[in-house]
């Protein structure tokens, strides 16, 4: 950054600190978060106030939240660590880069469960050294990029279904389990035979749902609108009625259907490699994939808006598709672990 640059910034944060704190917050709320990151350099009180509660549940009342994408890459052998990234646009809004932000030195290597809940990533359990089960329950403040670690669990868990329901508690349910969804105020889990049953606080059960299989063995489930998304390992987005998940009598395969539209994707060439993950962001999929390219390993990442059409089916429309990152050389696979969408 240029003098004449720097010496900008903290002119403007002379200005706005002169303000009272509620008129100050009210400028700094009609902001990018983006250009809170670059202010808060300029002095301690000025992060501080960045960082608030108080800035963050203003932007909320004022609906100027924006969605930012995380992501979780797991680095290769022989010193496999996650690490943390924000995607980041470019000018052109063509193209973006993945930003490294400060990562979890204690974070597990595998099996760790993750829930958003406003403003902060929890990340919850995992497997250490690939075989101990963790009882680490940790939080990713987002608007600082800080970790912070919070009680332990009582149990230790890895694969764990996990979801924020009914807005008051996040529920941790089992292990070694293949996915979860939350809907209804329930936590539905898809175990390791593809098969579902679901957990009710309200309540205080368990519930059977469907036991039909699943065809292409998806995984990552999500709700978006009012309709359940899924990736199968062979790259393929499917969608289905929410009341597949529901029990039935007699059993049958649920009844998942294509997204339309999307042959031309990137992602679903031969070259695909196992690990792509499908998340939701501002109402459209979010995917990250990683193709191996010669000598060098590319992630790639998509957001695709979604429209049903008549007779009821759902087409995609690739909004915008970008290389966000090339590992050079490819000494080894950077799994993507999680993706999740925060909004602040």
């Amino acid at each position: 950054m240029s003098n004449s640059e720097d010496e900008k910034r903290k002119e403007e944060a002379f200005l706005i600190s002169s303000l009272p704190e509620e008129v100050a917050v009210n400028c700094l709320a009609r902001l990018s978060s983006l250009n809170h990151a670059a202010l808060s350099l300029a002095s301690k009180s000025y992060r501080s106030l960045v960082a608030s509660h108080y800035l963050y549940n203003t932007r909320l009342l004022m609906d100027r939240t924006e969605s930012y994408v995380y992501v979780c890459l797991r680095t290769p052998p022989p010193n496999p660590k996650p690490r943390w990234y924000i995607l980041r646009r470019r000018k052109d809004a063509s193209s973006a880069d993945l930003i490294s932000i400060p990562w979890l030195p204690s974070q597990p290597r595998e099996g760790s469960s993750v829930v958003v809940v406003t403003w902060g990533i929890f990340l919850i359990g995992g497997l250490i050294n690939g075989t101990k089960r963790s009882r680490g329950f940790w939080i990713l403040d987002c608007k600082t990029h800080t970790w912070r670690r919070l009680h332990s669990m009582r149990v230790a868990r890895a694969y764990a279904a996990a979801g924020f329901v009914d807005d008051k508690k996040i529920y941790v349910i089992g292990g070694i389990i293949h996915d979860s969804v939350d809907r209804d105020d329930k936590i539905y889990v898809v175990d390791a035979t593809d098969r579902t049953f679901y957990y009710s606080p309200s309540e205080g059960r368990w519930g059977r749902g469907n036991r039909g299989h699943v065809k292409e063995n998806p995984r990552d489930w999500c709700m978006i609108g009012d309709l359940l998304y899924c990736l199968s390992r062979h790259g393929t987005i499917f969608w289905c009625e929410p009341d597949e998940l529901d029990w039935r009598q007699p059993e049958v395969m649920m009844q998942t259907k294509e997204v339309k539209g999307l042959g031309s994707l990137f992602f679903q060439s031969a070259r695909l490699l196992p690990g792509a993950r499908l998340s939701s962001s501002g109402g459209n999929i979010v995917l990250f994939w990683d193709v191996a390219e010669g000598d060098h390993l590319e992630i790639w990442y998509a957001e695709i808006s979604l429209e049903r059409r008549q007779g009821g089916e759902i087409w995609g429309n690739i909004e915008w598709s970008s290389l966000v990152m090339i590992v050079d050389p490819f000494l080894g696979r950077y799994k993507v672990l999680h993706s999740v969408s925060v909004d602040l």
